[in-house]
C-alpha cells in the first residue's frame, strides 16, 4: 500500500541512480515529474542553480513536495546521459477535516 500523508505536509521523494554495473553514479540529466489529483504534470529538472531538486551525494537526489490536494499523487524520476533510468511511485494524501 502507498504511503499516506495529510494535506499541507511536505513529502520528501528520493531517487538513487546506478550504472549498468550497479555502481552509484550521477546521470547527466535528472528529472522529476509529478502529478497531483485533477492537475497537469509538473516537471522539475536538476540544476546546480536550482533548489527544486537536491543532490544529496553521488547518484542520490531528493525533492520536497508540498502536498495540498487530497487523493493519489504520482511521481516519476528519470535520467539520461551517463546513467539512464526511470521509476514511478505513488502516495495518497488524506483530506483535511
Amino acid at each position: 500500500m502507498a504511503n499516506s500523508y495529510d494535506a499541507g505536509d511536505s513529502v520528501r521523494v528520493f531517487a538513487t541512480f546506478k550504472s549498468t554495473g550497479g555502481t552509484v553514479a550521477d546521470p547527466t540529466v535528472v528529472r522529476l515529474r509529478y502529478r497531483k489529483p485533477g492537475s497537469t504534470t509538473t516537471v522539475l529538472t536538476y540544476s546546480t542553480s536550482s533548489a527544486s531538486i537536491t543532490r544529496s551525494s553521488t547518484g542520490a537526489y531528493h525533492a520536497d513536495l508540498t502536498v495540498d490536494t487530497a487523493g493519489q499523487w504520482i511521481y516519476q524520476w528519470d535520467s539520461s546521459g551517463a546513467v539512464r533510468a526511470s521509476f514511478e511511485k505513488t502516495f495518497r494524501v488524506r483530506p483535511g477535516i
